[in-house]
């Protein structure tokens, strides 16, 4: 139960999916001068998954590992991932109090107020996972757990990779579909109607804009398939990402085929110096790899006409700094 954490309620109540949200949502930095910075939502979706399986705390020994393994899976490239720093990061503070995570250290006290995590301590005797607060509304509302880790995954990832990051965590575990059964009232839905924040915020006019400024082909392989009178197969790429204040501009965009588009936000290449295509060194070497990406290393993107247009060095250098995937 949680008391005047939320709203100045004064008694005590059971969480709600708006409670979750508000909490998650008010956390210190998911960007931070202008670098990807997931690892809080990322640590709170393992501890969701955990509680998908039917445990509510893990000790930190069996779950540091899967951590790290999100943080570089689907983080920015750090030389050393810590999943220390979420995880302690995360608990509840005097000065900053959250109702939605818990970290125990067996045999402590009260846990120190540092913001850098006890290694020693947290690896020997140290667990953690969701609130008990925050695992009871999912328990109760099931649906709630699948529209939260939505909105989680919503926030740190392109469409091209929430799904992804999703079957990373909840694995072969079936989540809800999130539309529960018809409210019964038109306040039971406002929580429904939150969860979809970070997909509003994309720009319905953006995909038409960027596919028209090049011509409705993409800008790597030029490919631009009709189907009598109609084109398919074209996207809009954000080159940065919205979640990280990319702007809905066309000098943030790029039209590109389906394939190369979840290559780009996967870090398989990026647009280099002249707008050239640079290809991840980590990229296998295949003869379909060869024909689909290798074929186009240091070749000059296909380009909008008006140089406003263009993709924007800024932007450009982001995804190089933040996305790209390069060897160490």
């Amino acid at each position: 139960m949680t008391s005047a954490l939320f709203a100045g309620r004064s008694i005590d109540v059971p969480m709600t999916l708006d409670d979750f949200l508000d909490e998650f949502r008010r956390q210190r930095v998911f960007v931070q001068h202008g670098q990807r910075a997931p690892h809080k939502a990322l640590a709170l979706l393992y501890a969701m998954g955990r509680l998908q399986g039917g445990e509510r705390m893990t000790r930190y020994q069996d779950g540091a590992a899967a951590i790290a393994a999100l943080l570089e899976c689907f983080g920015p490239r750090r030389e050393v991932q810590r999943p220390s720093q979420p995880i302690w990061r995360l608990r509840p503070r005097a000065a900053d109090a959250t109702a939605i995570w818990e970290v125990q250290i067996e045999g402590a006290g009260q846990l120190p107020e540092s913001d850098n995590p006890p290694e020693a301590m947290l690896s020997s005797r140290g667990s953690f996972g969701l609130s008990a607060d925050a695992a009871a509304l999912f328990r109760r509302d099931p649906d709630a757990l699948a529209l939260a880790a939505g909105e989680i995954a919503d926030s740190i990832m392109p469409d091209t990779r929430r799904d992804d990051l999703l079957a990373a965590v909840f694995g072969e575990q079936e989540l809800p579909s999130g539309e529960g059964p018809a409210p019964a009232s038109p306040t039971a839905l406002q929580p429904h109607r939150r969860v979809r924040t970070y997909r509003i915020q994309r720009d319905p006019r953006f995909a038409r804009t960027v596919l028209e400024a090049y011509g409705h082909q993409c800008a790597v392989c030029r490919a631009a398939p009709r189907l009598g009178a109609d084109r398919f197969g074209l996207e809009a790429a954000h080159i940065r990402w919205v979640q990280y204040d990319g702007p809905n501009h066309v000098s943030n965009g790029l039209c590109l085929c389906r394939m190369h588009h979840v290559a780009l936000d996967r870090g398989a290449f990026t647009i280099g110096d002249a707008h050239r295509v640079r290809v991840s060194p980590l990229l296998d070497q295949s003869e379909a790899s060869t024909r689909m990406f290798w074929s186009f290393d240091g070749r000059q993107v296909a380009l909008p006409t008006k140089g406003a247009e263009r993709p924007h060095d800024d932007h450009c250098r982001w995804h190089q700094e933040e996305v790209f995937l390069t060897p160490g």
